[in-house]
């Protein structure tokens, strides 16, 4: 859904975000994931932040609907 709707999922400089909350919500959850499946030491507290954060952005593309051509 992030795809269809063009969402940017990495930070890149010089380049202006059309939901720049969003991305940047996204890019700090991805990093906490990573930081899980790599094996490092992690705050539960990150843990649960990224989980929520997540299920924000299912519930935000969900409420925004599917794009002309792309299943939601």
């Amino acid at each position: 859904m992030t795809e269809a709707r063009r969402f940017a999922l990495a930070e890149r400089e010089g380049e202006e975000l059309t939901e720049p909350d969003t991305t940047g919500s996204f890019v700090e959850a991805h990093r906490v994931t990573q930081q899980i499946d790599s094996g490092e030491s992690y705050d539960p507290c990150e843990v649960a932040l990224a989980v929520e954060t997540h299920r924000e952005l299912c519930a935000y593309l969900r409420e925004l609907g599917a794009t002309a051509g792309s299943p939601a």
